[in-house]
């Protein structure tokens, strides 16, 4: 399922370019207010927290020296856990607004919805950048081993989120991506925002919409969507 969540513009006419980590911390002070031993026990995981967010989608978007504007603003939380999606819709509906660096949108509208999964093979996109770990470091697609890391990422994935083996994927093909450099407090981190082809089953993609991709995506990474 999927929590999706409009908002008006700010009175500051526009959001910060690199808002990810703002809004990850953001969502997770609401859901603390609205359920703190849950909230407790998500901090208590170091991986697989079980969201995933995208970015602030702006919808009539307009680009300024330091953020972005639009007249409304989309933000798209997924997870299989839907008494966690339940309590951060009544959290942010209770409160009313997202607080973006002290910049406030207003709340329009907060609804749940099944999320749609594609027939294999799919073209798929991340709404949110993508952060892909090797050897201790985040890596690129101009990387060597960039596929191959993404690869065994959703095998150990596929294991930890079905517990049984993970089936063949039978393509994983990059069509154009571009590289960001996004901040996570103090650090610059090196991700990517890009679409591709992937032939793999249902359960598979499945998994991907529902967990995204990566690193840090209760932060604000690794949101993936069905190319339309």
């Amino acid at each position: 399922m999927k929590l999706i969540l409009t908002f008006s513009p700010p009175k500051e006419k526009m959001i910060p370019f690199d808002h990810n980590y703002m809004v990850g911390s953001s969502l997770y002070r609401l859901l603390a207010t609205q359920s703190p031993e849950y909230a407790e026990g998500l901090h208590k995981k170091t991986n697989h927290k079980g969201y995933v967010i995208s970015n602030l989608l702006p919808s009539g978007k307009r680009i300024y020296d330091q953020g972005i504007g639009a007249e409304r603003y989309v933000l798209i939380v997924a997870s299989r856990d839907n008494n966690l999606l339940a309590a951060l819709q009544v959290a942010i509906q209770k409160q009313g607004h997202l607080n973006v660096n002290n910049s406030l949108l207003p709340l329009i509208q907060a609804n749940i919805v099944k999320i749609n999964v594609p027939p294999p093979p799919c073209e798929l996109l991340t709404k949110s950048p993508v952060l892909i770990k090797k050897d201790d470091r985040f890596i690129r697609p101009d990387d060597a081993g960039f596929n191959e890391t993404i690869l065994d990422w959703i095998k150990r994935k596929y294991v930890h989120y079905y517990q049984k083996p993970c089936p063949e994927i039978r393509l994983f093909n990059i069509v154009n991506y571009e590289k960001k450099l996004k901040a996570v407090k103090l650090n610059k981190l090196p991700c990517t925002v890009m679409r591709f082809f992937i032939d793999a089953p249902e359960d598979v993609i499945e998994m991907l919409l529902t967990e995204g991709m990566g690193s840090k995506t209760a932060l604000g990474f690794g949101f993936i969507d069905e190319v339309r």
